[in-house]
């Protein structure tokens, strides 16, 4: 697992919550989760989790922005 900062971090709790919440196997819209986080870094944190392997791109037939929680 390569190293993480606070905030993301942070960013990766919220997502967790957000999928318990929902029960939605950890699948999530991208303007939603921006919205409930209010980060000021959001995109750049948001990236780093992504180029690091926590979260990639979930694919759906209506070209929503989606995204999944790879590592628990």
């Amino acid at each position: 697992m390569k190293k993480i900062t606070e905030t993301q971090k942070e960013l990766l709790k919220k997502i967790q919550l957000y999928k318990y919440i929902k029960n939605n196997n950890g699948i999530f819209n991208y303007n939603d989760m921006k919205q409930i986080c209010n980060f000021k870094t959001f995109d750049n944190t948001f990236n780093a989790l992504l180029n690091k392997g926590y979260l990639k791109h979930f694919a759906t037939n209506d070209f929503n922005n989606k995204f999944i929680l790879t590592k628990k």
